[in-house]
This record gives C-alpha cells, structure tokens and sequence, in this order.
C-alpha cells in the first residue's frame, strides 16, 4: 500500500489520478469506460483505499464482457475474499465459471477451486475439481486441476 507516495509524487495526487480516470469513463463508452474503471482501482488498490477500489470494479463489471468481465469481477471477488466476505467470492467465482465460456469458464473454475480451498472448504473444492475434469476432459489445466484434486484427496487420509 502506497504510503507516501511514488517518488516526487504524493499519494494525493496519485489519488486524483484515479479520480481523473473515474471522470473520463463517465465519459465514455464500450471498452474506454470499463478499462478507466479498472485502472482507476488498481490504483485505489495501490493507495489503500479499498471502498474506492469496489465503487470502480463495481462500475466496470456493470457493462463489461469477456475478459474485461471476468477481470472487474474476479478482482471483486478477490477483494471479497481479503475483506473477509468469503460467501460474496465465492458466489461471484461461481457466477462467473457459469455465465463464461472456455478458457474464462476454466479459469472461474479453477480460482473458485483455489478460494474453496483457501477457506477450508475442501469437500466443495474436490467437487468443483471433479466437476472440472468432467465438464472439459480436453483441457490444458487438467493435471493442474488433478494435482490440486490430489493433494485434497491426500489430506484426506
């Protein structure tokens, strides 16, 4: 977390940066809109100011679609996760392996997988790996996603 600032530059300028950001996706549409938003929260992220941070990945999952989705909404998610809202995660990382498409719908899967995990939910984890290699036999995280199955089944015995 930024507390000073970057070199020669305060945090309170490093901040109306972000703001700037904010006004120039109110500004504009499409893909300009979403990607002002979320750079503007890496750089809320970067100063500590967490509450602003969500206001703008917030703003970006709005329209967003594709990658730009799952970045906006997986960064809520992890921000979900920190701030210790760990239902909130999880329900976004499902709403996302859900509403994706391949390689997104992979990912989704394996980071709720990981989440599961992170929380000590490992029977759901084991689950949500298994139902990995089912749903997409042919993909290129499979020993991946059967290293981590393996390990929970380890942790079993």
């Amino acid at each position: 977390i930024l507390e000073t600032g970057i070199g020669d530059i305060s945090k309170e300028d490093v901040t109306k940066v972000a703001t700037t950001l904010e006004t120039i996706a109110a500004a504009n549409k499409g893909t300009a809109k979403i990607e002002a938003y979320l750079k503007a929260a890496e750089i809320y992220r970067i100063t500590g100011d967490t509450d602003r941070q969500r206001a703008a990945l917030e703003q970006a999952a709005v329209e967003a679609t594709g990658t730009l989705a799952y970045a906006s909404v997986s960064a809520l998610a992890n921000l979900d996760l920190e701030n210790g809202n760990s239902d909130a995660a999880l329900e976004r990382f499902k709403g996302l392996r859900d509403s994706s498409q391949g390689f997104l719908a992979q990912q989704a899967a394996m980071d709720l997988g990981l989440a599961q995990e992170h929380l000590g939910k490992k029977a759901e984890a084991k689950q949500t790996y298994a139902d990995f290699l089912m749903k997409w036999p042919d993909s290129s995280h499979n020993e991946v996603v059967q290293d981590r199955l393996n390990m929970l089944a380890g942790d079993d015995g």
